[in-house]
C-alpha cells in the first residue's frame, strides 16, 4: 500500500492518551462517515484492551475530564485530554481510521468494505476518475480478493440487485425530482425511453451496456428536459451524481448486495428513530446488523419513498416554508441530505422540521450555520437533537 500524507501525528496521540489511560469516549457527529468511524475506533481499541464506549450526547463534552474523540465536531475549549478528527474532503474519516489502524495493528477487510461505503457517502468517487485516495487502495485490493464488485451504471438505491423502475423511484439521495417516490411517473419515462411496452422486470443492464451509448444518451437528455423543480446548472450536477461507479459487496460468502442500496437503507434507518444512529455505530464490530437493516428497509421503503417525496416535493414548490413530520421519521438528517444533494440547503439559515408541533434540527446543522459551541452542545438532546423557534435560534432542551 501507498505512503499517504495523513493527520497521523493527531492520531498517534489519540492512540498514546487511549493505551495511557485505558479508555477514551468517542462522540461522532449523526452522519454515516462519522459513525462507521467510531465503531470502527472503538472495536479496534477494545481489542487492544482499551474501552472505547461511544456515547452521542454534547452534554459529555462539556463535563467530561476523561479522554475523549470528537469525530467531525468542534471541541469547545483546548484541553489536552479532547482530541478531534474531522472530514477533510480527501478521504473518509473511516478510510483515514482504517489505514492507520491497519499500519498499526492490521484491520479486518469488513472495516475497508465500511470505508469504501463512507466513502460512497461523502461523495468521493463521484466523476471519471472515481476515488483518489485511500478508498482507492482499499477498492483495488478488495476487488482482487472479490470481495467488492465495481462496474459502471446508474448510481440508484438497488441498481444492482433490483428492477430498474425500482431502483429509481426508491432512490432518496440524490433526489431526483419528479421521479423519486413516483413509480407511475419512472413507468412511463422508462417506456418512452426504452420503446417498451412492460418494464416492470427491466434491469438496468438493459439500457447501460458497452454498445448502448445512445440509449444512455437518450435516457440522460429525456432526464435533463423533464426533472422538475431544479434550475440547469442544478439538473447538469444532478445527472454527473446519477452517472458512475457501482459497487457489489458480500458478507461471508453471502449473496452479493448493492453497496449503494445499502448506504441508501442505513440513510433511512438512522432518522427512523432518535437512538437508530447508536446501532450504525456498531456496523463494525457487528456485520449481521446490514442484513437486518435490509430486511426492515425492504418492508417499508416502497411507501416510505412515496410519503417523503411528497413532503419533499411541497417543499420545493414552495407550498411549504417549513417540512411537516408526523409519524414517519424521528430524526432530520434524511431531509438534510437529500436537499443538500440537489443543493437545495439553505446556505445562511439554520434547517429544521417541524416534528409533532416542534421544531427540530440536528446538531451538526446547526452548528454549520452558527458557531455558538459550547451553547449547542449544553442545549441540545442526548441524541444530537435541537429545539429551535422560527429564527432558528436554539431553545434550551
Amino acid at each position: 500500500m501507498g505512503s499517504w500524507i495523513l493527520n497521523n501525528e493527531s492520531i498517534d496521540n489519540i492512540i498514546r492518551c487511549a493505551l495511557e489511560h485505558g479508555f477514551l469516549r468517542i462522540i461522532p457527529a449523526i452522519n454515516i462517515d462519522s459513525l462507521v468511524s467510531a465503531g470502527i475506533i472503538s472495536k479496534n481499541l477494545y481489542e487492544h484492551n482499551v474501552k472505547a464506549p461511544i456515547n452521542l450526547d454534547p452534554k459529555n463534552i462539556i463535563d467530561t475530564d476523561e479522554p475523549t474523540l470528537l469525530i467531525d465536531l468542534p471541541s469547545p475549549r483546548d484541553k489536552d485530554y479532547i482530541k478531534t478528527i474531522t472530514f477533510k474532503n480527501e478521504n473518509s474519516v473511516s478510510a483515514h481510521i482504517t489505514y492507520y489502524f491497519d499500519k498499526t495493528f492490521g484491520v479486518s477487510k469488513w472495516d475497508k468494505v465500511l470505508s469504501i461505503l463512507s466513502g460512497v457517502y461523502r461523495g468521493l468517487d463521484i466523476g471519471k476518475e472515481g476515488f483518489r485516495g485511500i478508498e482507492k487502495e482499499f477498492l483495488d485490493e478488495l476487488s482482487r480478493t472479490n470481495i467488492i464488485g465495481v462496474d459502471l451504471g446508474f448510481r440508484l438505491w438497488g441498481w444492482k440487485r433490483q428492477p430498474l423502475i425500482k431502483a429509481f423511484y426508491r432512490t432518496l439521495i440524490p433526489y431526483i425530482p419528479g421521479y423519486s417516490g413516483d413509480p407511475s411517473r419512472v413507468d412511463a419515462m422508462l417506456k418512452n425511453t426504452l420503446k417498451l411496452e412492460n418494464v416492470e422486470d427491466v434491469m438496468g443492464e438493459h439500457i447501460f451496456t458497452s454498445s448502448g451509448k445512445e440509449k444512455i444518451k437518450t435516457f440522460l437528455q429525456y432526464l435533463d428536459n423533464t426533472i422538475e423543480y431544479l434550475n440547469e446548472d442544478e439538473r447538469k450536477k444532478l445527472l454527473l451524481k446519477l452517472v458512475g461507479y457501482v459497487y457489489q459487496f458480500n458478507i461471508k460468502d453471502k449473496k452479493p448486495l448493492d453497496l449503494i442500496e445499502v448506504l441508501g437503507a442505513i440513510n433511512v434507518f438512522t432518522s427512523l428513530k432518535q437512538e437508530n444512529p447508536l446501532f450504525v455505530s456498531l456496523l463494525s464490530i457487528d456485520d449481521t446488523l446490514i442484513p437486518q437493516i435490509l430486511v426492515f428497509y425492504y418492508d417499508i421503503i416502497d411507501e416510505f419513498c412515496l410519503e417523503v417525496s411528497t413532503i419533499i416535493n411541497q417543499y420545493l414548490k414552495g407550498e411549504k416554508k417549513t417540512i411537516e413530520v408526523e409519524d414517519t421519521l424521528k430524526r432530520p438528517e434524511l431531509f438534510i441530505d437529500i436537499l443538500k444533494s440537489i443543493d437545495k440547503l439553505p446556505q445562511n439559515s439554520v434547517f429544521y422540521i417541524r416534528l409533532n408541533g416542534e421544531l427540530i434540527t440536528s446538531l451538526s446543522e446547526y452548528l454549520r450555520v452558527k458557531k455558538e459551541v459550547e451553547k449547542t452542545y449544553t442545549s441540545c438532546s442526548e441524541y444530537q437533537l435541537c429545539r429551535v423557534d422560527e429564527k432558528g435560534d436554539l431553545i434550551k432542551a
